[in-house]
């Protein structure tokens, strides 16, 4: 065979790592569909977009609502994995201290992955409700905020649960 059919066949190694894994895919499965079809029409008649720029935007967070609990089953199976291979090798797991380890986890290297990927979505997430939240409101005649600040990890309006003030 030519080398240059044969190149044609080939495709570069871990090009479909995205498909195979479905972590970081922005596409849904296969396997998927069916379930996914359920689930954008639930949000699809909560969100109520009307147009095609909001109805982009709810398809959208449906996608990225779906890809993140697609990483909490990944994140649930790596847990179970690390788990299932501490009980076939429980020396492998035995800290310094010689006090064995109740419970396995992913190393350090796959849950960064993991927080890194939840972070990116999140961000996705809510810049998409927001566009569709202002676009909604835009359509109503109402203002919408042009930029939107959010703090994360303090209340407002709260009593200090240091002070019980």
């Amino acid at each position: 065979m030519p080398a240059t059919k044969l190149a044609k066949r080939k495709k570069p190694r871990g090009v479909l790592n995205a498909l195979r894994h479905g972590i970081r895919t922005d596409r849904v499965l296969p396997s998927e569909k069916r379930a996914f079809a359920k689930h954008e029409a639930l949000l699809l008649q909560d969100l109520k977009p009307q147009g095609p720029l909001e109805e982009h935007l709810a398809r959208r967070i449906a996608l990225l609502l779906w890809r993140l609990h697609r990483l909490e089953r990944w994140e649930t199976a790596e847990i179970e994995r690390a788990q299932e291979f501490s009980q076939h090798f429980p020396d492998t797991f035995l800290p310094r201290d010689g006090k064995p380890v109740t419970v396995a986890m992913p190393g350090p290297e796959a849950l960064e992955k993991l927080q890194r990927y939840e972070s990116h979505l999140e961000r996705c997430l809510y810049r998409a409700l927001h566009e569709l939240e202002a676009q909604q409101e835009r359509r109503k005649g109402n203002p919408a905020p042009l930029a939107r600040l959010e703090v994360h990890g303090v209340s407002f309006g709260t009593p200090d649960s240091t002070t019980g003030a």
